[in-house]
């Protein structure tokens, strides 16, 4: 959650691609009712997160907001703006 407060989009996707590797070596198992079933759950809810927030982040950096290198992750429109103003 970090990462993606800090617009790091390649880190959250790396952790999704990891959590995608792992939900895929569970569906290998036969999960019935039990304790592997829940991790299998939390997994399954867990990835879903990591796809919207990897959505969302898809969604800021079209309208403007991307990471800057070295800035204090301020959005980049407001960046933009605060610019414009000055000038």
């Amino acid at each position: 959650m970090q990462q993606a407060t800090g617009r790091n989009r390649e880190e959250v996707q790396r952790c999704k691609d990891l959590v995608d590797g792992i939900f895929g070596r569970f569906l290998q198992f036969d999960l019935r009712n039990g304790s592997i079933r829940k991790k299998y759950d939390s997994l399954k809810y867990t990835l879903k997160k990591l796809e919207q927030l990897l959505y969302e982040l898809s969604l800021s950096e079209t309208m403007g907001m991307k990471r800057e290198a070295g800035a204090d992750d301020e959005p980049q429109a407001a960046h933009d703006n605060a610019k414009e103003e000055d000038a």
